[in-house]
């Protein structure tokens, strides 16, 4: 009798613990199941929650923007741009530990997405950190594309001012020629690839003059790289092009200046002043086209 009980007890807590088991997964499985399809509520919730915090901070209600901010991350941890926007907030409230924390943040999330880390270099050049001002502006430089890329040139710039442009542009070239070094580094004096530098920087320089609409300067630069005359059919090419189209621009702009001049003219009924002010402009457009 006695060890038919033992025998029956120990039955029932088996069965106990394998129910207990079966429910465990069960619900492990509904929960799973549940959290599945809130997600993309959640997420379209979230964009809608940066969608008003950045509508908040354009109005310039940056603690407001900030709540709605980390709502937005609370719902979705993945949205890395807003990481950089709530850095940028605390950055302009003067909080700047906790603007470094969520650049910082934003990285570790992408660390492919780029503003982070210009914003990151100029706080800590500010707050006159030079050691970690130059680190993000090298990785920023050395994750950045052409001389389209503002931020790009403008790391370049920031390098060279605090004296580390050389080199982060070295490691950049070699980062970018790595498939071919070998074979360039045997072809390729080393009065060559300071040509190709010194070039290189130039038209960078000349191409942020031309966003800049500075014609004058874009020209000088884009001359000079003309003249060191790399020994890359690429780059020559390259500042070929851009000094034609600045000096397109330059005649579009004095062209346009004589016709201006000469409608003046024609208002005032000096026709005579007015012929003379259109020959200039079509002298301008003319000379342009018969001077390479």
């Amino acid at each position: 009798m006695f060890q038919f009980l033992t025998v029956f007890s120990f039955y029932v807590n088996v069965k106990k613990m394998f129910s207990r088991i079966i429910i465990f997964f069960f619900v492990l499985f509904f929960l799973s199941s549940l959290s599945a399809q809130d997600i993309p509520l959640m997420k379209k919730e979230a964009q809608l929650y940066r969608d008003k915090g950045y509508q908040l901070q354009r109005a310039g209600n940056l603690e407001e923007a900030l709540v709605y901010y980390q709502k937005a991350v609370q719902l979705d941890p993945s949205l890395y741009q807003v990481y950089n926007d709530m850095g940028v907030i605390l950055e302009s409230l003067g909080r700047k530990e906790e603007a470094i924390k969520m650049y910082k943040k934003a990285l570790e999330v992408n660390p492919s997405y780029l503003p982070p880390y210009s914003n990151l270099a100029l706080l800590y050049e500010e707050m006159g950190d030079i050691p970690n001002a130059i680190l993000y502006w090298k990785k920023r430089y050395l994750l950045g594309k052409d001389a389209r890329d503002k931020w790009w040139i403008k790391a370049a710039q920031h390098l060279a001012k605090l004296g580390a442009y050389s080199e982060a542009r070295k490691e950049y070239l070699k980062i970018k020629m790595r498939p071919f070094y070998r074979e360039i580094s045997q072809r390729i004096s080393q009065e060559k690839l300071k040509k190709i530098e010194e070039a290189n920087l130039h038209l960078r320089m000349g191409c942020e003059y031309l966003n800049q609409k500075k014609i004058k300067e874009a020209i000088g630069e884009f001359e000079i790289a003309f003249r060191i005359n790399p020994p890359d059919d690429i780059l020559k090419k390259e500042i070929k092009y851009y000094l034609e189209k600045a000096r397109e621009e330059e005649t579009k702009q004095e062209a346009r200046q004589y016709i201006e001049e000469a409608l003046t003219h024609l208002d005032k009924n000096e026709y005579a002043l007015t012929v003379e002010k259109l020959k200039d402009a079509l002298s301008v457009i003319f000379s342009t086209q018969n001077n390479p």
